[in-house]
């Protein structure tokens, strides 16, 4: 659940309310600090910076240089951001659209489209068990960093494995092993090394 921030200026000449998520408010300030200095004679400091670990920080430090996402790319990352730093393997369209307010960003109108299509045509998310949850997939992931330019170290399979379907995860056991299954753990090998099975026969 959000918590909104609230941040009020009144003065003789000029007053302004700005509310949202922390980050969104610190992000907006940047458009009044002028007036506020020119009002209060105060020296400018600069914007101040977003709060280490927030979406606002971490895509600041993360976006390359004169990149810019898409809308698509944007859902995308937001859903990377989730799962790497919040460790939120399931999201909805509202954590997409309040991860968009956030950075300050106009809320596609057809979210919900791009979504599904995303799912549907591309390949890059899972649907969730519920109506309107996602997951991102391993191609989706792997789509994500190659945006980013990441490149991950070699980590053992019990280090990091995959994300499991959403149905797996509410079921809490892996699938019998399966040549589906094995291509599935075989998409993230690592340095040439391929996850063992789970069961041998």
């Amino acid at each position: 659940m959000l918590v909104n921030t609230l941040f009020k200026f009144v003065s003789e000449s000029i007053g302004f309310e700005l509310e949202g998520s922390e980050s969104f408010v610190r992000e907006q300030m940047r458009s009044f600090l002028p007036y506020v200095k020119a009002t209060t004679g105060a020296e400018d400091t600069g914007p101040p910076e977003p709060e280490k670990g927030s979406l606002t920080h971490w895509y600041r430090e993360t976006i390359p240089a004169g990149q810019v996402p898409t809308m698509q790319d944007h859902i995308l990352v937001f859903a990377y951001y989730l799962y790497r730093q919040k460790r939120q393997f399931i999201f909805v369209p509202d954590d997409m659209k309040a991860s968009f307010r956030e950075l300050g960003k106009t809320v596609p109108k057809s979210i919900l489209q791009i979504m599904g299509s995303l799912k549907r045509d591309q390949g890059l998310l899972y649907p969730g068990t519920k109506r309107g949850e996602y997951s991102l997939t391993p191609e989706g992931i792997r789509y994500v960093e190659g945006l980013l330019g990441i490149r991950r170290a070699s980590t053992s399979p019990q280090e990091e494995r995959p994300p499991a379907k959403p149905a797996e995860q509410e079921k809490g056991r892996e699938e019998p092993a399966t040549p589906q299954r094995d291509r599935f753990f075989s998409l993230f090998k690592e340095d040439g090394e391929v996850p063992p099975k789970d069961h041998e026969s």
